[in-house]
């Protein structure tokens, strides 16, 4: 059962995404990935870091430090995850890969990981990966990224089958660090998004969680379904973006509560900020809305008297 959970880790999670991606299509853009590496080497290995201000001549030092602290980096790797992002999402916004890239850069300020992000964005659509189209060019008055690289149809399947973290098939890895989650080859964290440290907090009532074994109850899944919520004011845009996000999630919960209905699982869980705990899933939730939580039930039961 644990290697079943490996390679559905491998097969399913968004977090094995950048490997994948790179497995696939390193033998062909290498020679452009290789070039393209070899301008960002140029840029970044510039000594000159003046300008001038009504004639006086000055030192630009944040971006001095930031070209520094890029020539110990490894390039490629965050070339790979653009590269990567940019296939998966085939059209989207600059804006949302320098968001999905730029704390992968150490710098000192945010604004330094944002300027470093956008620069490489910019050096790489020099190559055939993916055009950037300008706001007035573009159809939501942003600056959009569109994918220009080939994408087979197996490639296609892959990148279909893609989804958040399913529950786990096996019982969960032990967690003993705080930079662990469950899974056997997803790494991450026991706190909230954003909130990790190192500081000592209670792995034991996690892995307890963890441990607990539970199923689908078909029942509820075959005689009730999901509502669908209004919200007064929504402008009609909006609403229709809210209900084909919802009917998606809809159509994907279907597929994968058909694979789970003959199988036990677990969920993982984390700590918020404040200390409460929180069972990780999206598909599969017992803190989802009704529907979902509804559907979620003890693998192994226990009648009680009264």
């Amino acid at each position: 059962m644990r290697s079943a959970q490996i390679n559905n880790e491998f097969k399913y999670s968004l977090y094995h995404l950048d490997e994948t991606i790179k497995d696939i299509y390193e033998s062909s853009l290498e020679p452009y990935l290789d070039a393209t590496l070899s301008k960002l080497k140029e840029l970044f290995s510039t000594n000159d870091f003046t300008y001038a201000v009504n004639g006086e001549i000055k030192i630009w030092h944040s971006k001095q430090e930031r070209y520094l602290d890029l020539r110990e980096m490894d390039l490629e790797r965050v070339c790979w995850k653009i590269l990567a992002h940019v296939i998966y999402r085939k059209e989207c916004t600059f804006t949302e890969i320098v968001g999905k890239i730029y704390r992968d850069f150490n710098h000192s300020t945010d604004r330094q990981n944002i300027e470093s992000a956008t620069e490489i964005i910019s050096v790489m659509s020099q190559d055939p990966y993916f055009n950037i189209i300008e706001p007035r060019n573009s159809d939501t008055g942003t600056i959009k990224v569109v994918n220009r690289i080939l994408i087979s149809p197996s490639t296609q399947k892959y990148l279909n089958e893609l989804k958040f973290d399913l529950p786990l098939l096996s019982k969960p890895a032990k967690l003993t660090k705080n930079n662990q989650t469950g899974y056997y080859t997803i790494k991450g964290s026991v706190l909230s998004k954003g909130k990790h440290h190192s500081k000592e907090v209670n792995l034991n009532h996690l892995n307890r969680a963890n441990s607990v074994e539970l199923s689908l109850n078909t029942d509820v899944l075959l005689n009730t379904a999901p509502k669908w919520k209004e919200k007064a004011g929504e402008s009609s845009v909006d609403r229709s973006k809210r209900l084909e996000t919802f009917n998606q999630m809809n159509m994907e919960c279907v597929e994968l509560y058909a694979q789970l209905q003959s199988h036990n699982f677990y969920l993982t869980h984390s700590y918020c900020e404040r200390g409460r705990t929180y069972s990780r899933g999206y598909h599969v939730n017992t803190q989802g809305d009704d529907y979902r939580k509804a559907a979620v039930e003890l693998a192994h039961k226990e009648v009680i008297l009264p």
